[in-house]
């Protein structure tokens, strides 16, 4: 049998999951010009770190991804032009 955790475990326990699901998706990376060197931060903006920028997500979908998808709306497709007949 599992031990029921109390409120506050609950509590700490949502906010660890969310933090650390938080820390993966928004990953930064060190903002470069366009010759490649570092950008510095700005320290007039302290609320803005111009020194680091949000790396974009990446597509983790694949070409057999796609393909399934297309198939999947060609049958529903079909099956409704069918039906309209």
């Amino acid at each position: 049998m599992t031990k029921v955790k109390s409120n506050k475990q609950r509590k700490k326990a949502v906010a660890q999951a969310v933090s650390t699901a938080k820390a993966a998706s928004t990953t930064k990376k060190r903002a470069r010009t366009a010759k490649g060197q570092y950008i510095a931060d700005d320290p007039s903006t302290p609320n803005i770190n111009e020194a680091y920028v949000q790396e974009p997500k990446e597509n983790n979908y694949s070409l057999g991804d796609y393909l399934f998808a297309i198939l999947i709306l060609g049958a529903i497709i079909g099956f409704v032009y069918v039906s309209n007949i």
